[in-house]
């Protein structure tokens, strides 16, 4: 038994501490030891125990390496960040596609031009008119020129040739040469009158027959009507 007072050790039997001399608690009154306190092992294993044994947990990091190396390796058109790149490419094509390609075949339009308000030249762009012409059509280029201009003089040619002419009403046809960038008219009046003048252009494509048509006009003084038809990158050709 331990004194209560000092902490000596003392006989069972003994009523006073041997040590100090104070009195000793019965034995019947010594309260029981408290439960002996687990080991730090012990506490380490319960610990463990609660979070899982480690197998379980390897397994699952295992896992989980096996899809981010999966997703590694994908091959790039499977990735999501690809698929909207591909998808806004594919509407830019087509999108550049339908904003150069001839009209529909078989389909019918009729350029029109706008009279001259006043004096002054005036231009008129008409858009590109298919034909039901088969593909062996002439493919050609039409310069005319309409209206009463006394004195006018009229130039008209290619990037590489050039005519001219001093008479209205006037028309001339020229063969058409893939090598050439464009097709114009120049007809400046001498003083007065009017003059309505236009540049046609005649090819076939992708099995059918298409023209370009442009459209000037000039009226009073030394004004100038210039229509133009250009080439384009497909192939083509439209009034510019």
């Amino acid at each position: 038994m331990f004194c209560p007072m000092c902490g000596a050790q003392s006989d069972d039997e003994s009523a006073f501490c041997s040590k100090c001399g104070a009195a000793l608690p019965s034995s019947s009154s010594v309260p029981q030891s408290a439960p002996a306190r687990r080991s730090s092992t012990e506490d380490a294993n319960v610990a463990h125990a609660r979070q899982g044994s480690p197998s379980a947990k390897a397994t699952k990091a295992e896992s989980k390496a096996a899809r981010a190396k999966a997703k590694a390796l994908r091959p790039w058109y499977k990735k999501k960040r690809y698929y909207l790149l591909a998808v806004v490419l594919a509407i830019i094509i087509a999108s550049a596609a339908g904003s150069h390609k001839p009209a529909n075949p078989g389909s019918s339009s009729t350029p029109t031009t706008s009279p001259s308000s006043g004096n002054g030249p005036t231009t008129t762009q008409a858009a590109v008119t298919p034909t039901t012409a088969a593909v062996s059509a002439p493919q050609e280029v039409v310069f005319a020129c309409t209206g009463d201009a006394p004195g006018v003089t009229i130039s008209y040619g290619s990037d590489s040739t050039n005519d001219s002419a001093a008479a209205s009403p006037f028309s001339a046809t020229l063969p058409l040469s893939s090598s050439s960038q464009y097709y114009d008219l120049t007809a400046q009046l001498g003083g007065s009158g009017s003059i309505n003048c236009s540049v046609t252009v005649h090819w076939n494509q992708g099995g059918h027959s298409y023209a370009a048509r442009k459209v000037g006009s000039a009226s009073g003084g030394y004004n100038i009507a210039d229509p133009q038809v250009c080439s384009d990158f497909s192939g083509g050709w439209q009034a510019c």
